[in-house]
């Protein structure tokens, strides 16, 4: 349980972390959900490997 709310979690975080800044930048939410869901979904890449490498993820 405690993994699927850390997963849920680092995914709610990097789709907002990717979305809310390109929606900034770009003035379009089209653009800005398209970009930020590639930039969230590397985002979360990222902190899966982090989070492997540190032990926390067998």
């Amino acid at each position: 349980m405690a993994k699927i709310l850390l997963w849920t979690s680092i995914g709610v975080f990097s789709a907002l972390g990717g979305y809310l800044p390109m929606l900034l930048m770009t003035g379009d939410a089209t653009i800005a959900s398209v970009l930020g869901s590639l930039a969230g979904g590397l985002f979360g890449i990222f902190m899966y490997v982090k989070l492997r490498d540190a032990g926390y993820i067998e």
